[in-house]
């Protein structure tokens, strides 16, 4: 749900907006903005950088009548930080040491602000996640959310759809590597840095599907193994699993695989070292240096 605050819209001041709105300037506004539909022939307008149709400049006029709601735009209005949040998704709001607690701004606030608030969110969310932008959902997620429980189901919906997607994916393509199709790129984009970092600054509400992804995981390293006996890309994949932030189930079931892999691999050590857990550690800064996606490509050579 896309926030406007009307006020701001209106161009209604602060001082004019603390005490009882004058009815005639209102009514005069209205009027005025309503005509230029006719003047212009156009079905939208521009007000402050947006635009919007006959409906929607009726609707501000509305959400001014009540005094209760008019309250809350009040509050808003004079917050300058959660007025761009709400409409332009500015993250300014979020860079502050101290955040406004909802529940302190008078009764009703909260759950007044809350389908504006979570709706942003939720958008900007999924954007940072899909541009892998760890930096920016760690910004996001920092602090307690500030909205009643239950909106935390539409603040996350989006993000958590676009893993199951990603995951059913993954699960497709192990199906396909185990029916005799070779490891091709999606393997690079499915083990990338960015996006296991990414992964694992989303909140505890994502574990779930955390745990989802590292198990797909395990079923691509299998396939890529027992189908294409790639033994170094099933270790490469496993260990980028075991870096999520996942149950001590799921992490037990990817460490036997990987275990096992090891086992048979003994001519490993030098992909150890590039990985870490070999004792040539001077090949960690290549190693990070390259990114995951690079090695996986070396891979694909051979």
């Amino acid at each position: 749900m896309q926030y406007l605050n009307p006020l701001a819209i209106l161009n209604i001041s602060l001082k004019e907006a603390g005490k009882e709105l004058d009815k005639e300037f209102i009514k005069r506004e209205k009027k005025k903005l309503l005509a230029e539909f006719e003047l212009n022939e156009t079905p939208t307008i521009s007000l402050r950088g947006k635009k919007l149709d006959k409906s929607a400049v009726l609707n501000l006029f509305e959400r001014i009548e009540d005094p209760e709601e008019l309250a809350h735009h009040i509050k808003i209005y004079q917050n300058p930080l959660l007025l761009s949040f709400l409409e332009d998704g500015s993250l300014g709001y979020y860079q502050q040491k101290q955040r406004p607690d909802f529940n302190e701004e008078g009764e009703g606030f909260a759950e007044f602000v809350a389908p504006y608030f979570a709706g942003q969110y939720n958008r900007l969310l999924l954007k940072a996640f899909k541009q892998k932008n760890w930096e920016q959902i760690e910004l996001l997620v920092s602090g307690s959310f500030p909205l009643p429980g239950k909106y935390q189901v539409e603040a996350y919906k989006d993000t958590l759809q676009y893993i199951h997607s990603q995951v059913i994916e993954i699960e497709g393509l192990a199906a396909e590597i185990a029916g005799g199709n070779q490891p091709d790129g999606r393997v690079q984009e499915i083990c990338d840095e960015f996006l296991i970092s990414s992964l694992n600054e989303l909140p505890e509400y994502f574990a779930g599907v955390r745990d989802r992804y590292g198990l797909s995981l395990e079923a691509l390293a299998l396939a890529v193994h027992n189908t294409h006996q790639r033994i170094d890309l099933g270790i490469l994949i496993l260990r980028q699993g075991l870096k999520l932030k996942i149950s001590d189930n799921t992490h037990d079931r990817l460490k036997y695989v990987l275990d096992q892999l090891l086992k048979m691999a003994p001519a490993e050590s030098i992909f150890d070292a590039f990985t870490g857990s070999g004792k040539k550690k001077n090949t960690n800064v290549w190693w990070i240096a390259i990114g995951v996606g690079a090695a996986i490509i070396l891979f694909f050579l051979m």
